[in-house]
C-alpha cells in the first residue's frame, strides 16, 4: 500500500501540470514559460519535493507522535532529533524555488544551458537562505506576479530560517536560559543558606547535583542555588588562543550529551570561562579577588555575596566547591587558588576535590586546622576508598555474612566453623583498599582468642613493586602468612591454576582491574569456574565484586550481572558491581558525609559525653585552639582517631550480626559478649597493623603505653598479654573492647525503636 501511495504522489502532479497548461500559459509569457518540457520539469521536481515530504511525515513525524503521551513536551525533542532532516527538506524547497524562477529556454539546448547554470546558483542561494538572505532579483520578472510562487519564496525562506534558529537553540539555547535564570537570580536580591558550585560538567558532578537537589527538596530547604561553571578541557587550553572562534562556540553551546544530563536539573544555572583555575599563576598573596578577576566570574562572587553568614563549624552551610574531574592534579591545582579567593574567606566554604589519599593531599584534610580563621574545609574525594566504603557500610557484604556459623555448644558461640576466603584481582588503588578491607572486616577468634587464619590473595601482574609499597606502609604485616601476592595476569596459566585451586573454598572477590569489559568478563569466568568445580561446598557462598569505573558501561554490566546472579541463584554465586558514580556521588556519601556523622555518634555514646557530640567529636580528637601548637605527630593522630571510630561505628553491624545469629541481641551472655570482645581487640590489632603501627617492646616502654611518632603499641598483642605487668590496668583495658560492644546493640536498638 505504501508503495502504491508513494507513485500515486509522484505521478499526481504531473497529471495537474498536463490538465493545466492553458493556466500557467495565461500566467506567464510564453517566451519565458511556453514549453510541456519545462511544465513536466517542474511538476517532476514538485512532485519529487511532495514524495519525500510524505515518507518524512509517514516514517517519522506521525510514528512518533502517535507513540508519545506528551506530544507538547516532546516537540522540541523530536526537532532535535530530525533537524538534519529538517535542513535537507528547507534547502530542497529553497533550491526548487530558485530553479524553478531562474530556469528558462525554449530549445532542448537552452533548457540544458539553464540547467546546468540555474542549478549551482539555486545551490548557493538555498543555502543562503538559512542565514537569512533573500535574492528576488534572481527570480525572473514574471514570476513576480504569480501568487503561487511568491508564497513557494515566502514560505521556503520562512522554513530554512526557522531551521536556523532551531539550530542556533539546540546548541545555545540552553546557554541562553541559563543566561536568563543568572539575571533573574540576581534581581531577586535573594539569601541563601547554600551555594553548590560544581566545576565542571560529567557524570561525577552531575549526579551529585541530582542527589543534592533531592535532598534539598526533602528537606524543604528553599533558599539553596545549583550552579556549574563550564571550563575549557585541559587538553584544549591555550591561554594565547583564548579568544578563537571555536572556542568561545565550545563555551557558549552545550553538547548534546552534556544538555541531556543538565536538563533534569531544574532551575540550574550554567555560567562559563574562558580560564582555567588549575592554570592560574597567581601571586603569593594569601588573598585575591580570583572569581572576579582572574576568572570573569563576577556573577557567581555576587551570588557567593548572598550568602546567610549564619553558618557554624557544627553545621555543614555554606558555599560549596566541587571538582570532580578525572584529572587530579587539576582538582588539587584548582583547591590551592580558589582558598585563596576573597569572597569564599567571608563565609563557611567546603571544597570537595577528587584526589587520592596521598601525602600530597594531607594537607587538604587539615586545613581546617592549620587556618581556623579562613572557615575554610576541603574534603579529599577519594574514589577508591568511597567505593570500598560502600562494601563496609552495607552489612549485607560483610566477611561475617560469607563464613558459617554453626551451634557446636556453648563454648563455640562466635566462632565460625568455616575459614573466610577470599581473592583481590587488581591491585591498584582500589585493590588495596579491598584488601585492607577484608584483613580487618575478616577477622575472628578462635577459642584462645586468638585470630583465626583466613586466606588472602592478591593477583596483578606487577605485583612485586606494588607489595613492596604495602609492606612498607604495614611492616607487622611483612612475614604474615594469610595474605599471599601472586604475580600473574588475567591471562597466565598461572592465573588460572592459582583460580582452580582457589575455587573449592573461594568466599569473596574483588576484581579492580581498571577497565569495565575486562573486569565483567574475569568475573563470569570466574563463577563459570567454581559452578563446575564438583569439589566446591553448594552451602559456601561466593560473591564476586566488580569495580565500575564508566558510567556508560554501569547499566550493561549491571544487566550482565543480574543474568548470571539468576542462573546462579541456587547455588550461592553472584556478581555484585559496586563503586559506580550513582553509589559514589550522592549528598549522603559526599556533602551530608553520613558515615563520618554516624562516627561522631558512635564516639558520643562510646565517651558517655555530656554537651554536643561536636564538642565530644573535638575532646576526643584532641583539636587545639592555636593552629600553631599542632605538630606533624599531632595531626596524624587526629586522622588515627577519627578513622578509628568511623571503623568502630562501621563493624558494628558484624558484632550484631553474630549476636543475632545466636539469639542473644537482647541480652548477651558473658561468654558471647567476651568474644566478641576479644574479635574488637583483634580487629583493632588488624587496623593498627595495616596503618604502619607495631608493639612497643616492654624494655623501651619507660611508662608508656604507645608510641605515637614511630607508630608503636603495647596493646598489640594477644587479648591475655594486654598490660600483663598489672591486672588493673588490663581490666581496664579490656573494658575498652567490651564498651565497643556495648555501644555497638545500643545504637542498633536506638535505630530499631526510631524506625
Amino acid at each position: 500500500m505504501s508503495k502504491r501511495l508513494s507513485i500515486f504522489w509522484l505521478i499526481l502532479p504531473l497529471l495537474l501540470a498536463s490538465c493545466s497548461k492553458e493556466v500557467w500559459h495565461k500566467n506567464i509569457k510564453s517566451e519565458d514559460f511556453a514549453t510541456l518540457d519545462r511544465i513536466l520539469l517542474i511538476a517532476l521536481l514538485a512532485g519529487l519535493f511532495i514524495w519525500v515530504c510524505y515518507h518524512f511525515i509517514s516514517k517519522c513525524l506521525i510514528p512518533y507522535f502517535a507513540s508519545t503521551r506528551s506530544r507538547s513536551h516532546h516537540l522540541w525533542r523530536w526537532v532535535e532529533n530530525h533537524l538534519t532532516s529538517l535542513f535537507y527538506i528547507a534547502w530542497g524547497f529553497g533550491f526548487m524555488t530558485y530553479f524553478i524562477g531562474s530556469f528558462v529556454g525554449d530549445t532542448i539546448w537552452a533548457q540544458l544551458m539553464s540547467v546546468l547554470s540555474s542549478a549551482p546558483m539555486s545551490a548557493v542561494y538555498a543555502t543562503g537562505m538559512f542565514i537569512g538572505q533573500s535574492d528576488i532579483s534572481a527570480v525572473h520578472t514574471p514570476m513576480h506576479n504569480n501568487p503561487i510562487y511568491m508564497a513557494m519564496f515566502g514560505l521556503s525562506h520562512l522554513f530554512a530560517v526557522l531551521v536556523s534558529l532551531c539550530f542556533v537553540f539546540k546548541h545555545m539555547g540552553y546557554h541562553i536560559i541559563a543566561r536568563y535564570r543568572l539575571e533573574i537570580e540576581l534581581a531577586k536580591q535573594n539569601k541563601y543558606k547554600n551555594i553548590y558550585v560544581f566545576w565542571g560538567v560529567n557524570d561525577a558532578s552531575i549526579k551529585l547535583a541530582e542527589s543534592t537537589v533531592a535532598y534539598e527538596k526533602t528537606h524543604g530547604c528553599e533558599n539553596s542555588l545549583v550552579m556549574f561553571v563550564k571550563t575549557p578541557l585541559e587538553e584544549d587550553y591555550d591561554e594565547e588562543k583564548t579568544l578563537r572562534f571555536g572556542r568561545f562556540l565550545n563555551f557558549v553551546s552545550i553538547k548534546d550529551k552534556e544538555q541531556k544530563k543538565l536538563e533534569g536539573l531544574e532551575q540550574c544555572i550554567v555560567i562559563s570561562t574562558f580560564h582555567k583555575l588549575s592554570k592560574l599563576e597567581l601571586h603569593n598573596s594569601s588573598s585575591e579577588d580570583v572569581l572576579g578577576e582572574h576568572l570573569k566570574l563576577s556573577a557567581l562572587a555576587k551570588i557567593i555575596d548572598r550568602l546567610s553568614d549564619t553558618s557554624d563549624s557544627e553545621s555543614n552551610d555554606g558555599v560549596h566547591f566541587f571538582f570532580l574531574g578525572e584529572d587530579r592534579d587539576a582538582n588539587i591545582n584548582a583547591t590551592l587558588n580558589l582558598v585563596k579567593d576573597v569572597h569564599i574567606r567571608k563565609y563557611q566554604a567546603h571544597i570537595y576535590c577528587q584526589a587520592r589519599h596521598r601525602a600530597r593531599t594531607a594537607w587538604m584534610e587539615h586545613y581546617h586546622l592549620l587556618h581556623p580563621e579562613e572557615r575554610t574545609y576541603i574534603h579529599v574525594i577519594d574514589t577508591a576508598i568511597l567505593s570500598v566504603m560502600h562494601l563496609k557500610s552495607t552489612v549485607e557484604h560483610h566477611p561475617v555474612n560469607y563464613v558459617k556459623w554453626e551451634n557446636k555448644g556453648e563454648f563455640h558461640k562466635g566462632i565460625p566453623s568455616s575459614q573466610f576466603n577470599s581473592l583481590v584481582i587488581g591491585f591498584n588503588e582500589t585493590g588495596v583498599e579491598g584488601l585492607m578491607f577484608l584483613y580487618e572486616f575478616g577477622t575472628f577468634v578462635d577459642e584462645t582468642a586468638c585470630r583465626m587464619q583466613g586466606n588472602y590473595v592478591v593477583m596483578d601482574r606487577d605485583v612485586t613493586n606494588l607489595s613492596g609499597g604495602f609492606y612498607a606502609k604495614a611492616p607487622a604485616l611483612h612475614y604474615n602468612k594469610e595474605i599471599r601476592f601472586v604475580g600473574c595476569s588475567i591471562n597466565d596459566e598461572q592465573y588460572w591454576k592459582e583460580i582452580t585451586d582457589l575455587t573449592p573454598t573461594l568466599n569473596y572477590v574483588i576484581i579492580s582491574a581498571g577497565d569495565d569489559n575486562i573486569g565483567i568478563n574475569t568475573a563470569v569466568n570466574i563463577c563459570q569456574i567454581v559452578h563446575k568445580d564438583i569439589r566446591r561446598d553448594r552451602t559456601n557462598r561466593l560473591s564476586v565484586f566488580v569495580r565500575s569505573y564508566d558510567m556508560d558501561n554501569y547499566h550493561r554490566i549491571r544487566q550482565v550481572a543480574e543474568d548470571v546472579n539468576r542462573l546462579y541463584a541456587k547455588e550461592n554465586i553472584s556478581i555484585e558491581v559496586f563503586g559506580h558514580v550513582e553509589q559514589i556521588f550522592t549528598y549522603d556519601m559526599i556533602v551530608n558525609n553520613k558515615i563520618l556523622k554516624e562516627a561522631k555518634l558512635y564516639n558520643y555514646m562510646y565517651e558517655g559525653a555530656n554537651g554536643t557530640i561536636e564538642e565530644a567529636w573535638k575532646t576526643v580528637l584532641g583539636l587545639k585552639d592555636n593552629p600553631k601548637d599542632y605538630t606533624i605527630t599531632d595531626i596524624e593522630e587526629i586522622g588515627r582517631k577519627k578513622d578509628q571510630s568511623v571503623c568502630n561505628s562501621l563493624h558494628k553491624a558484624s558484632k550484631n550480626f553474630i549476636l543475632h545469629k545466636y539469639d542473644e541481641f537482647d541480652n548477651p551472655s558473658d561468654l558471647l559478649r567476651t568474644r566478641l570482645a576479644q574479635l574488637e581487640h583483634e580487629r583493632w590489632i588488624a587496623y593498627s597493623k595495616l596503618n604502619g603501627w607495631q608493639i612497643l617492646p616492654h624494655a623501651q616502654r619507660k611508662g608508656k603505653t604507645k608510641d605515637v611518632k614511630h607508630k608503636l603499641h603495647t596493646d598489640i598483642c594477644h587479648w591475655n598479654d594486654i598490660r600483663a605487668w598489672s591486672k588493673d590496668e588490663q581490666e581496664d583495658t579490656h573494658s575498652y573492647d567490651y564498651r565497643v560492644v556495648d555501644v555497638s546493640v545500643m545504637l542498633e536498638k536506638a535505630n530499631s525503636n526510631i524506625k
